[in-house]
């Protein structure tokens, strides 16, 4: 069995390595193994023998000039890992057009492949508390003192600056402190006629107990996204 699991990380390795000269990266988090580069992210479990791929975006030869394709009016599209801490990895997806672009984060666990929300890896008051003592959310309510997270999400316009539908998942683990977190949001714009609105902020959250195993490791590993991105 560990044999297997052994020829499952060798065939990621190779797989990555023969999408380009690009240098491969590589953690081990949570008994995954991540290997990503511009064009691949797997993450391989020997134990379980289990294989996630992250994003496969391997360009044909036409993509690789990076040119507009007048058709269509696109972009090669862009991925990158953010951050790795214990079974969650951050994605940034990069979409741009001659219109303007669009940047959004995704967090999945790995395993289940589930997208986890902000409040799946903090508690939702601790969450609900440090976004509200922010300029980018406070200013923007319609309603004062939201009772939780959801409240707060029907009850915030952004306008054609933010694009507050995406608060909750649009986020990357960014650093940690002994028992604090550094979360870091990424908000697009609120309209393509505001190519340059959107917002970047963080916030600090107290980790949960069960998580501080993660966070250490990530620290020790560097794959926060202070040191990834």
């Amino acid at each position: 069995m560990r044999r297997i699991g052994v020829l499952l990380i060798l065939i990621t390795l190779l797989w990555c390595a023969s999408l380009g000269q690009e240098e491969n990266d590589s953690v081990f988090s949570a008994g995954w193994i991540i290997v990503w580069n511009k064009h691949l992210a797997v993450a391989t479990n020997p134990d379980s023998l289990s294989r996630d791929t992250l994003f496969n975006i391997a360009p044909s030869v036409e993509e690789r000039t990076n040119v507009l394709k007048e058709e269509d009016d696109y972009f090669p599209e862009e991925w990158h890992v953010l951050s790795i801490v214990g079974p969650f990895v951050t994605i940034r997806d990069t979409k741009s057009s001659s219109n303007g672009g669009e940047v959004s984060l995704k967090t999945v666990e790995l395993g289940s492949k589930k997208q986890v929300t902000i409040s799946d890896l903090f508690h939702e008051s601790d969450v609900l508390k440090a976004l509200l003592s922010t300029d980018q959310v406070a200013s923007r309510l319609s309603k004062p003192d939201p009772k939780d997270l959801a409240d707060l999400i029907g009850n915030i316009d952004g306008g054609c600056d933010m694009d507050f539908n995406e608060l909750l998942t649009s986020f990357c683990l960014y650093y940690s402190e002994e028992d604090t977190a550094t979360v870091q949001f990424l908000l697009s714009p609120g309209c393509l006629a505001n190519p340059a609105g959107g917002a970047n902020f963080q916030i600090k959250l107290p980790i949960l107990p069960g998580y501080r195993v993660f966070f250490d490791k990530a620290l020790e590993n560097r794959s926060l996204g202070l040191y990834l991105e």
